[in-house]
């Protein structure tokens, strides 16, 4: 089934720009969320799953300042994240199907990606956990590659809804 979003019925096209928007301002929100809890640096990342150090102190009390991630919360996280990822990209990949921007072997790598990348960065962060701190570095650069394919698959789909007009 080959199909171009350009050429949708205007109602269709203005009900996936919506969705593209609403989708583009929730991940937006999320990266602001990891910015907050993890500066988005590998640290941060490290010290948000694996706990920080107590603070030194006159007290006799040394507290950290962030605990080590539970297996539970780990686990919710995990799941969450992969469950409305594959969610996210599947709409997105059946959108940018449609858009004729890209093409070939550039439009297959943007829609499989995603996929990719999300298991890579949420199955890393068990390794960052349970393994080793280095496996932060396959948590940046996966998410680093989620989230560029997630955003060049929005800019292309929003072009093409919005200023690539049918020819007659």
């Amino acid at each position: 089934m080959n199909y171009s979003i350009y050429q949708l019925d205007p109602l269709l096209k203005k009900l996936f720009f919506m969705i593209v928007l609403t989708l583009s301002v929730g991940v937006l929100c999320g990266l602001g969320y990891l910015y907050h809890t993890t500066n988005m640096t590998a640290k941060g990342t490290v010290v948000r799953f694996n706990g920080s150090q107590p603070l030194a102190s006159d007290d006799e009390f040394d507290i950290p300042t962030e605990y080590p991630k539970p297996l539970g919360e780990l686990l919710l996280t995990t799941h969450t994240h992969i469950l409305s990822f594959s969610l996210i990209f599947t709409v997105m990949g059946v959108l940018f199907y449609g858009s004729t921007l890209i093409h070939g072997k550039w439009k297959l790598l943007l829609i499989t990606e995603p996929f990719v990348s999300t298991l890579l960065t949420f199955g890393s962060l068990w390794g960052v956990r349970f393994v080793s701190a280095n496996f932060v570095y396959v948590t940046i650069i996966s998410a680093t590659l989620m989230y560029m394919s997630f955003f060049i698959m929005a800019t292309a789909i929003i072009a093409e809804l919005l200023f690539k007009k049918q020819s007659t």
